[in-house]
């Protein structure tokens, strides 16, 4: 979770550091100016990163991190959803599950 207006260096600087060490690591940026940061981001991270509009929510806030669509889709699906997330699964590692878990419930996977 970065600001984009940071201090002394911006947001873009550090998203650029910490993809430089993980390039899936989940980035989200929170800004009054969503439209400016989406467009830079793609244009200078190459990617489009998850975006918070200033002020926020706390609710919506903690909803985003915690990708509360997933993990109700999970549970639709019968999955112990607390069990899993005690593994600490990142993000992506969750939509994988859900994906593979649905191919499966279409009878598409092997």
């Amino acid at each position: 979770m970065l600001d984009y207006n940071l201090p002394v260096v911006n947001g873009l600087q550090v998203a650029k550091k910490i993809l430089s060490m993980n390039p899936k690591e989940r980035i989200v940026f929170a800004s009054g100016y969503v439209v400016d940061t989406l467009t830079k981001s793609v244009s200078e991270l190459g990617r489009i990163v998850e975006l918070v509009q200033k002020p926020f929510e706390m609710e919506g806030f903690i909803d985003l991190l915690e990708d509360v669509a997933v993990t109700r889709e999970l549970e639709e699906l019968n999955v112990d959803v607390k069990r899993i997330k005690d593994m600490n699964p990142s993000p992506e590692q969750l939509r994988d599950l859900l994906h593979g878990l649905k191919k499966i419930q279409k009878g598409k996977a092997l």
